[in-house]
C-alpha cells in the first residue's frame, strides 16, 4: 500500500506531530501534513491529483474537507480520554469556562465538565459554521478560558480570551490511521468487483442494462450500448427514454421471458429479471438478444448435438487429375458452387462423387453450414423415410423418447447430399419433391410444418434419364434434382492421371504402412495405364495399399502384381487383370508360372470355402465377376434367386439383406 494513498491533515502543529510519532511507531502507510480549517480544504482537493484515496483530519476541518472532496474522510474522534485530558487540569482554575466546537464535542464536554463541577457556558457550532456569528458575546462575557478544538481558536481571538486545546492522544490517531487502511483495503475490494462485474457483463453476448426501482438506468454493458445506439451518458436517466412504460409495467412482482420488440432498427427479443429482496422489489435487469443471433445460436445447437457426419472433409483440391476431362469437371464444379440450385452428379462407382460433392459445399455460400450426407441404397425402405424427415415421439414401435430431427433439419442452412438417389423408392421421392417445391418438412407421425433452407446435391451411378422411362423414376422429381448436371468421367477416361493418383496413395499409405521408402518400377506404372479399372479410382487406391502391404523391396516389380490377381479365372484373364504393357508378358510362358504362383497364393492364404460356397458354385456355374461392382452383384442376385426357386425371402435371408432391399435392388 502506498503512502500517498492515505493522507493525514493536521490542524495544529502538536496533532501534526502527534500523528508523526505514531504513523512511525505503527509503521502504517500514512502522509502527515498540517493545514486548519480552509486550508486543509483546498490540501485536500490537491491531493486527489496525487492518488490519495483516503483523508484522516480532526473537528471542523474534517467536515470543510468533507465538504471539498467525494473520497472517503475519517474523522479523529474525540474521545472521553481526550477530553478528561483537556479538561481535568481546569479543575483547579477559576471560572466560567466556554466550551465552543460541534456537537460531537460539546456532548462529551458537557459530560466530564459535569463530573468534575466545573461552571461553563456552551456555544454548538453547526457543521458548515465558520463566520464566527454563532456566540452570544455577552454570556461568554464573564468566561474565563476557552475550551474546544482548533475552532475555538478563533473565538478566543473574537474574546480575547486564553484557549485551551482538545488535544487527541495516540489512541485516537491510531484508530484512524487503522480505520483509513481498511477502507483502502475496501475500496480495492470493491474496484476488483466492480472490474470484474464489467468483463462478465461486457463478456455477456447479450445486451444487458440494470434499472433500479424508480426505473432509473444504472449501468449497461457495451453490447446493449451498441444494440439500442446509446452512450453511458444515459446513466441515470430513466428507462422509459429507451423502453415503452407499457413494457416496464408490471414488473415489479414478475419477470418477463421472450418478448420481441423492435428498437433502433433491430429486431430484439427482451427478457426482464425483478431483483427481488424478502418480496422487495429492488430493481431490475433487462436482457437484450438479437433475433438473427438466437437463430444462428439454436442452429449452432443443432450442429453440435448432430455434428458427426455433418461436415464436409474434402475440398475441390484433394480431386486428383491434369487431365482435360478432370480440369472441366472441377471448373463446371467452381461454377456451381455459387449458386443454390440443385445439382446431379453421375457417374461411375469409385470416381469421386461424394468428393465433388463436399468441395462444392466447402466453396459455396454455405460453406458455414453443415453437410450432411446419405446413402440412399443403404438403408432399408421403413427407416429411410423416418431418416430423411425425421420422426415424432410415439410414430411408430421403437420411436425414440421426444422423436428425432430428420437430415432435412439437420442440413438446415447448409447441404444435404443424397448420395444413390436413384434407389429411393416412388413414396419417397414423391415426399422428396414436395419438400424441394415448398421447403418445409413435416416429421413422420407429426402435424406441422418445419421450414427448411437446404442446399440439394445428388449423385446416381445410374442413367436416371432411362430409368424415368422405365417408370422406375419420377421425371417431376429428375428435373429437379438435374438443374445442374455434373457428369464424373470414368478413370479409363483419364488414363493420363493414373500416374499422379498412383504416386498420390503412395506417399499417402506408404508410411501409415510403415514403409515409406517404396516406389515403382515404369512396368508397374505402365501395367497400371493398361487396366480398364471397373473400380476406378477406389479400385487404384486399394490395389496399391494391397501392394504396400505386401511388398518385399522397395521397387514395386510386375512380379508383385500377382498378389492382386488371385481372381483370375483362366489364362487371359490373368493377364488382364495384370495389364502388362508388354502384350508379349501374357503370351510367355512366365505368365502359366504367374497364374500358378497366384492359385498357390491363394490356397495358402485365403480360408477355405464354407460348405455353403461350395454348395453355391456346385449347383452351378461360378458367378462372373467381369464388369462393375453393380453388375457382379446383379448376377449374384439372379443366381441366389434361381437356387431358391424365385423365393424372395428364402434369397434375402441367403444374402443377409432385408427382403424389401432385394425387392428394390432387383427392380
Amino acid at each position: 500500500m502506498d503512502y500517498s494513498r492515505i493522507l493525514f491533515i493536521a490542524p495544529y502543529a502538536e496533532l501534526a506531530e502527534e500523528a508523526k510519532k505514531t504513523v512511525a511507531e505503527l509503521k502504517k502507510p500514512c502522509q502527515v501534513i498540517m493545514a486548519d480549517m480552509s486550508d486543509g480544504a483546498e490540501a485536500a482537493k490537491k491531493a486527489l491529483n496525487d492518488g490519495v484515496e483516503v483523508i484522516i483530519s480532526r473537528g471542523a476541518t474534517a467536515s470543510l474537507i468533507r465538504q471539498a472532496v467525494n473520497i472517503p474522510v475519517v474523522e479523529v474522534e474525540v474521545t472521553g480520554y481526550d477530553i478528561l485530558r483537556a479538561l481535568f487540569p481546569l479543575r483547579d482554575k477559576e471560572g466560567p469556562f466556554g466550551i465552543i466546537g460541534f456537537p460531537t464535542v460539546i456532548k462529551g464536554c458537557q459530560t466530564v465538565a459535569e463530573m468534575i463541577g466545573l461552571k461553563f457556558h456552551i456555544c454548538e457550532l453547526q457543521e458548515d459554521d465558520e463566520s464566527l456569528q454563532s456566540i452570544n458575546e455577552a454570556e461568554f462575557a464573564q468566561t474565563k478560558i476557552i475550551v474546544g478544538d482548533t475552532i475555538a481558536v478563533r473565538y478566543s481571538e473574537v474574546l480575547h480570551r486564553p484557549v485551551h486545546l482538545i488535544k487527541s492522544g495516540p489512541e485516537s490517531i491510531t484508530t484512524a490511521i487503522l480505520q483509513a487502511e481498511h477502507l483502502i483495503e475496501a475500496l480495492e475490494k470493491d474496484r476488483a468487483k466492480t472490474a470484474l462485474s464489467t468483463v462478465i457483463l461486457n463478456a455477456v453476448h447479450e445486451g444487458v442494462i440494470t434499472i433500479d426501482k424508480n426505473e432509473t438506468i444504472l449501468n449497461l454493458n457495451t453490447e446493449a450500448q451498441k444494440m439500442l445506439g446509446l452512450s453511458l451518458g444515459i446513466l441515470g436517466q430513466c428507462a422509459k427514454t429507451v423502453f415503452h412504460s407499457q413494457l416496464l409495467k408490471g414488473i415489479n412482482s414478475k419477470k418477463l421471458l421472450g418478448h420481441p420488440e423492435k428498437i433502433n432498427g433491430q429486431d430484439l427479443v427482451i427478457n426482464l429479471y425483478p431483483i427481488l429482496d424478502r418480496g422487495v422489489h429492488l430493481g431490475t435487469v433487462i436482457t437484450l438478444q438479437n433475433t438473427l443471433e438466437i437463430q444462428q445460436a439454436e442452429y449452432n445447437i443443432r450442429r453440435k448435438l448432430h455434428d458427426k457426419g455433418l461436415v464436409a472433409k474434402f475440398s475441390l483440391d484433394d480431386f486428383v487429375g491434369n487431365s482435360e476431362l478432370v480440369r472441366l469437371v472441377l471448373d463446371q464444379a467452381h461454377k456451381y458452387a455459387q449458386t443454390d440450385s440443385s445439382i446431379l452428379i453421375q457417374g461411375e462407382s469409385g470416381t469421386g462423387k461424394e468428393l465433388l460433392a463436399q468441395g462444392i459445399h466447402q466453396v459455396s455460400l454455405r460453406k458455414n453450414g453443415p453437410f450432411v450426407a446419405i446413402n440412399c441404397a443403404a438403408l432399408p425402405e421403413n427407416l429411410l423415410e423416418s431418416e430423411l424427415f425425421g420422426y415424432e415421439e410415439g410414430a411408430f414401435t421403437g420411436a425414440r423418447k421426444g422423436g428425432k430431427a430428420g437430415l432435412f433439419e439437420l442440413a438446415h442452412k447448409g447441404t444435404l447430399f443424397l448420395d444413390e438417389v436413384g434407389e429411393l423408392p416412388l413414396h419417397v421421392q414423391a415426399r422428396l419433391l414436395r419438400i424441394l417445391q415448398e421447403k418445409e418438412v413435416m416429421r413422420v407421425g407429426g402435424d406441422r410444418v418445419i421450414p427448411v433452407d437446404v442446399r440439394l446435391i445428388s449423385a446416381t451411378h445410374r442413367k436416371l434419364n432411362e430409368a424415368v422411362e422405365r417408370n422406375e423414376f419420377r421425371a417431376d422429381l429428375f428435373y429437379r434434382l438435374h438443374v445442374l448436371g455434373l457428369l464424373v468421367p470414368p478413370l479409363r477416361e483419364r488414363k493420363g492421371d493414373i500416374r499422379l493418383l498412383m504416386n498420390l496413395f503412395l506417399s499417402e499409405l506408404s508410411p501409415k504402412l510403415g514403409k515409406p521408402e517404396l516406389n515403382y518400377s515404369e512396368e508397374v506404372y505402365q501395367a497400371f495405364e493398361k487396366y480398364h479399372w471397373p473400380g476406378n479410382v477406389r479400385e487404384l487406391r486399394n490395389c496399391v495399399e494391397k501392394l504396400i502391404v505386401l511388398a518385399e523391396t522397395e521397387t514395386i516389380q510386375p512380379e508383385s502384381l500377382v498378389v492382386i490377381s488371385f481372381v483370375a479365372q483362366n489364362k487371359d484373364e490373368f493377364a488382364n487383370l495384370l495389364h502388362l504393357a508388354d502384350k508379349t508378358y501374357a503370351d510367355s510362358p512366365k505368365s502359366d508360372h504367374l497364374l500358378q504362383k497366384s492359385k498357390n497364393f491363394c490356397a495358402a492364404n485365403l480360408p477355405q470355402e464354407s460348405a455353403e460356397i461350395r454348395e453355391f458354385q456346385e449347383e452351378g456355374p461360378v458367378v462372373s465377376i467381369q464388369g462393375s461392382l453393380n453388375e457382379i452383384e446383379k448376377r449374384v442376385i439372379e443366381k441366389v434367386v434361381t437356387l431358391e426357386n424365385q423365393n424372395l425371402s428364402r434369397a434375402a435371408k441367403r444374402l443377409g439383406i432385408d427382403r424389401s432391399t432385394l425387392w428394390r435392388k432387383r427392380r
